[in-house]
C-alpha cells in the first residue's frame, strides 16, 4: 500500500474546515484487508500532532480516492501513514 499523492483543499460551505485528500493504491495482488490511514499535523516521529483516521479497504492492484476532514491548518507540513501499525 502506498499514498500516491496528498492534497489539502477548503471545503466547501463548512467555514474552518478542509478537507486531506489522499490517493491511496494498492501496489500488490491481494487485498489489503482492513487497515487504516492516519493523518497528522506535523511529522508524527517528530512530535507531529493527530489529526484523524479513516479506513481503508482495497482490492489488489487497485487505487482509491479518500477525503478526510478536518479543521483549520494554518501553518505546517500534513503527514499522512498508510497502516501505521503494520496489522
Amino acid at each position: 500500500m502506498t499514498i500516491e499523492s496528498l492534497a489539502i483543499e477548503p471545503t466547501d460551505g463548512l467555514p474552518g474546515q478542509v478537507n486531506i485528500e489522499a490517493s491511496v493504491a494498492n501496489l500488490g495482488a491481494l487485498p489489503s484487508g482492513s487497515t487504516k490511514i492516519v493523518f497528522y499535523l506535523g511529522d508524527p516521529d517528530n512530535g507531529g500532532t493527530y489529526l484523524g483516521e479513516l479506513p481503508v479497504n482495497i482490492k489488489g492492484g487497485e487505487d482509491t480516492e479518500l477525503v478526510f476532514q478536518s479543521g483549520v491548518i494554518s501553518e505546517g507540513i500534513v503527514y499522512a501513514r498508510i497502516d501505521p501499525d503494520n496489522t
